[in-house]
């Protein structure tokens, strides 16, 4: 790989809520970025840096993988973008909650914009507060 980002936090909820709020639309597009797609194994979705314009920012993604609830991996593709990164999210319970790692990582090199480093924490630290809203 050559890029590879790696982010833990730890949220005083149980592993099936985390699950819930990293894997329904409307929580992703409040936390993360606008979608309209529920998440289905094998099939592709989009996120959209901007919603209004459905073109700017756009990622295409496809979720590639899911072991409920402890590990889910999409493919992400950001405009420009040769080939598709990797986003990995893996879920461990453990004593008063969950810890999340999120792992970003690429074998055609570049962080893509959207998300790149200094970005991804904000994302989950928007996470939280999805926990007291039913959806």
């Amino acid at each position: 790989m050559n890029f590879s980002l790696i982010f833990k936090k730890f949220y005083p909820h149980s592993i099936e809520k985390v699950r819930a709020v990293v894997t329904n639309a409307s929580a992703l597009s409040q936390w993360l970025m606008p979608t309209e797609s529920e998440l289905k194994l094998g099939q592709k979705f989009f996120l959209w840096e901007d919603f209004s314009s459905r073109e700017i920012g756009r990622v295409e993604c496809e979720l590639i993988e899911m072991a409920a609830p402890h590990r889910m991996v999409w493919s992400w593709k950001s405009q420009g973008q040769e080939k598709p990164s990797h986003l990995v999210f893996e879920l461990e319970s453990t004593e008063g909650g969950t810890n999340l790692t999120l792992k970003h990582a690429s074998e055609s090199g570049g962080v893509p914009s959207e998300l790149g480093e200094n970005k991804w924490p904000g994302k989950l630290t928007n996470l939280d507060s999805w926990f007291d809203t039913s959806f």
